[in-house]
């Protein structure tokens, strides 16, 4: 017995066009089957309107998280790599005071080699030639200090609003 589980035909009549499943496609390719029958019957029912089959959604895949070690295996690889190696130590050793450690190097990370998981051309020597942005340790750690200082701020301003709130409410139901 053949699967005959799929989704009805949408018709857009903004559009002008009837929108049927892949499966209903196959179906409806067969002569008599319900869904050639169905899909005759919207077609007269619809002159002139277009048939057009929809695009099968695939989920997106998330994009894998890049280990520690893997950073450090590809910037040994780059021209100039121990002196990169000697700033990723100090930015590991500064994320461990932060909240999400490892996203504060991946981010660092993501800044300094844009060009990470793109296919590399190599040099004369063999080293891979790649974009480099290498943000100095301690302007990336002012900066994320300065970003955490900000959350802060925004924090104490919300939670002053939301006090301010509950005394006027209060002030409210004792009227």
């Amino acid at each position: 017995m053949k699967n005959t589980s799929f989704r009805k035909p949408q018709i857009n009549h903004t559009d002008r066009t009837i929108t049927i499943s892949a499966a209903f496609q196959r179906a409806a390719a067969e002569h008599n089957t319900d869904a050639f029958k169905t899909l005759m019957e919207i077609r007269k029912d619809c002159p002139g309107y277009k048939v057009v089959c929809a695009s099968p959604h695939k989920p997106t895949k998330k994009k894998a998280a890049i280990t520690f070690a893997r950073m450090e295996h590809y910037i040994s690889c780059l021209r100039g790599g121990a002196d990169y190696l000697e700033i990723f130590e100090k930015v590991k050793d500064f994320a461990k005071s932060q909240p999400n450690h490892y996203l504060t190097v991946s981010r660092w990370f993501n800044e300094c080699f844009p060009d990470y998981g793109c296919q590399p051309e190599f040099d004369a020597d063999g080293y891979p030639i790649v974009e480099v942005n290498l943000i100095p340790y301690e302007k990336y750690k002012a900066q994320q200090e300065a970003t955490m200082k900000q959350r802060r701020s925004k924090k104490k301003q919300l939670s002053a609003t939301s006090q301010q709130e509950q005394g006027d409410n209060e002030q409210l139901k004792a009227s």
